[in-house]
């Protein structure tokens, strides 16, 4: 679909699902250890190594990393998505759910 709309594209070595990340739009990020970093998604991969990507990908300058299900209290699939702990009103603003 991207060659037929002649977007561009960018290959990442970080698997995501949608609600793992949330963007302000103006270069923060916020996301979770027990998503970005489980080693069912992404094995091996250190939290610098992620932050590089994501900024790299994102045009992100700033990550706000929040522990997110480490001990799997929440029992939901996502491991502990973003989206289902809090997200952004506006830039800077930041609502918890």
């Amino acid at each position: 679909m991207l060659n037929v709309a002649g977007a561009p594209s960018y290959q990442s070595s970080l698997c995501l699902e949608g609600g793992a990340i949330h963007t302000d739009g103006e270069g923060t990020i916020i996301t979770t250890e027990s998503v970005v970093l489980n080693p069912n998604r992404n094995p091996g991969i250190s939290k610098c190594a992620a932050e590089r990507e994501l900024c790299e990908a994102l045009g992100a300058s700033k990550i706000i990393w929040l522990p997110g299900d480490p001990k799997g209290i929440f029992v939901d699939i996502t491991d502990g998505h973003i989206d289902g702990l809090l997200c952004f009103v506006r830039p800077g603003w930041c609502c918890l759910k």
